[in-house]
């Protein structure tokens, strides 16, 4: 039965379209490499939305 509710839930989770969150605007990135895992990451920041505009 708990199976059979997971698996339910799952299928509605899953069905839900994924909105556009607000704060994409005030996200900058940058790639910041890590020689020693052999790789580069990304880095994700989210900014204050007067951030340009303050002292």
């Amino acid at each position: 039965m708990r199976y059979l509710i997971l698996l339910f839930l799952f299928g509605i989770i899953s069905n839900v379209k994924a909105q556009e969150s607000t704060a994409s605007a005030h996200v900058s990135t940058f790639e910041l490499g890590a020689p020693q895992l052999k790789t580069t990451k990304k880095i994700w920041v989210y900014l204050p939305e007067n951030y340009k505009t303050s002292d």
